[in-house]
């Protein structure tokens, strides 16, 4: 049994898979076994964990596709990572390190864009400091692209809430902090993917955001369709 679970869900993806895939082949740390939760309507998923002998399970929504991902693990830790996230080799290690060293129980992390326009980088930055700060006054924040918990936490947890439609992974670590501590780490980072930018635009998606974070600090959770999903695949 390994250390750690790496749970990746993932829906049509092809050159984002592949490089996440480089990206834990080339970890320092490497007591961890890939999971990797498929929603896809083609086979490109499956072909391309096939080739690499990553085991495939049933994903969904994001918070289906982690929770199947990590059903029946029972080693230590759980580490969630969207498919098209990247990072230096040392990032497992570092992550298991500084969530031992803080006394956390869950942490997410600080993110950086893998562009170099100046405005999707400060808006990067912005959210970045929106979240530590959020977290630090007892309204815990997170990215789902990068989450790493304790396996007795997601389990007393119950997993991610799969009626959740949109923002479940700052439901999950708000979930995980109360009942354990958590931090959220801006320091250590991975590098996300601006495809979304690219779809939707930077300004109709910075106030996707916006509404998104009223609604949930204002109504709640949201459990209906109303706002439009991000796609994983673009």
């Amino acid at each position: 049994m390994h250390k750690v679970r790496v749970v990746i869900p993932a829906k049509d993806e092809d050159i984002y898979l592949i490089n996440i895939i480089n990206c834990l082949n080339q970890q320092d740390f490497q007591d961890f076994e890939i999971l990797v939760a498929d929603s896809s309507n083609t086979d490109i998923v499956k072909n391309i964990c096939s080739q690499s002998k990553i085991v495939t399970v049933h994903g969904g929504l994001p918070s289906e596709a982690r929770n199947n991902g990590a059903a029946d693990f029972t080693g230590g830790y759980l580490l969630f990572l969207d498919a098209d996230v990247s990072f230096n080799n040392k990032f497992i290690q570092n992550a298991i390190f500084q969530l031992n060293a803080s006394g956390a129980d869950c942490m997410s992390f600080g993110f950086i864009s893998e562009n170099s326009s100046p405005l999707i980088n400060l808006i990067h930055w912005v959210g970045t400091i929106i979240f530590s700060f959020m977290s630090k006054i007892g309204i815990a924040h997170g990215i789902g692209g990068a989450i790493l918990v304790k396996n007795e936490i997601h389990q007393l947890i119950q997993g991610f809430d799969e009626f959740i439609y949109i923002a479940e992974d700052h439901n999950y670590v708000a979930k995980a902090a109360k009942i354990g501590k958590y931090v959220f780490n801006r320091n250590l980072k991975v590098k996300l993917s601006t495809r979304r930018f690219k779809k939707e635009g930077v300004l109709l998606l910075c106030l996707k955001y916006f509404v998104i974070g009223i609604h949930r600090l204002v109504i709640g959770e949201i459990r209906h369709k109303k706002i439009p999903y991000f796609e994983i695949k673009t």
